[in-house]
């Protein structure tokens, strides 16, 4: 019996319609995978956005009270960092008798004791974990500051220096009862007389590692900052960021800060908004950050 096989007309015709066929075909493989890799870049930029936006809400928490502000027209925003916070004791304060002490009454050396508009050159903080806290800080060659009911930015920031909530620390002291002190805390101390204006609500201090400035230079979302409470950098009206500060998240085409403090007490609220892009494809985040405000 004979077989029979294709003719070479028949084979090219053949050729010829699958041509046809994948020519057909190939826009809707490209939109499928055009649409794949769009759905990747997103994911990527918006994995990248919220990893920089929750750093910066976490470091925000930390901030102290009523020190956020909005710089460079909302394109920027800054705040003092506080690394440690725990309460002083206050000259109205009854701890009682310090059991360690024999008859010895807790924290009784009055001039180390918290009373707004006095004159003190250092001061109580009830933890012993606040004297390695300190230390750690100046051995590293930082400027920790004692902060004390800040109320405003302005409180910082203020001309006369026994009108600003805040004061450099020199180093610490542990407390002793030989000397009637008491042997649960440490001693802050600061170089030369400083007059607090503000009491806190709940006797809380706060001792503040750095100063924080973040914005967008070239293209990414810059991280500046200085050691301690640095005016130098803080309410100065400028934007000290650049491209030579780290940064937090690259391909950054916008960014936008609002913060409405609240009341005193209460919380204020950062608002954020990122707008990344890869050349490809633009993602745009949104989020608020809620900062307590209790100073």
């Amino acid at each position: 019996m004979r077989s029979r096989g294709f003719t070479l007309i028949e084979a090219i015709m053949t050729v010829l319609l699958m041509g046809i066929l994948a020519l057909a075909t190939i826009p809707f493989l490209r939109l499928a995978t055009d649409a794949y890799l769009d759905a990747q870049a997103r994911a990527d930029l918006t994995a990248r956005g919220r990893l920089a936006v929750e750093r910066l809400a976490r470091e925000v928490r930390a901030a102290v009270p009523n020190s956020v502000q909005t710089v460079a027209g909302g394109q920027g925003i800054e705040f003092v960092h506080a690394g440690y916070g725990t309460r002083y004791a206050a000259q109205a304060d009854n701890f009682g008798q310090d059991p360690d002490c024999g008859t010895g009454t807790a924290f009784n050396d009055v001039n180390r004791r918290f009373r707004a508009r006095a004159t003190r050159s250092a001061l109580y903080a009830l933890e012993v974990d606040a004297a390695g806290v300190v230390a750690a800080l100046l051995a590293a060659g930082g400027a920790p500051a004692l902060v004390i009911g800040n109320t405003t930015p302005g409180d910082l920031t203020a001309a006369a220096a026994d009108d600003r909530s805040w004061i450099g620390l020199t180093g610490t002291t542990a407390t002793s009862c030989a000397s009637d002190k008491s042997d649960d805390g440490t001693v802050l101390e600061f170089a030369g007389g400083k007059s607090f204006p503000t009491a806190s609500i709940g006797h809380r201090l706060l001792i503040a590692d750095r100063t924080v400035e973040v914005g967008r230079s070239g293209g990414a979302l810059r991280w500046h900052e200085r050691d301690g409470v640095a005016t130098a950098i803080y309410n100065n009206g400028s934007a000290d960021w650049s491209s030579a500060d780290p940064a937090l998240v690259d391909g950054v085409g916008a960014v936008a800060f609002s913060y409405t403090p609240g009341s005193i007490g209460g919380a204020g609220i950062l608002g954020i908004e990122l707008q990344l892009s890869d050349g490809r494809v633009s993602v745009v985040l949104h989020q608020e950050v809620q900062v307590r405000n209790v100073p």
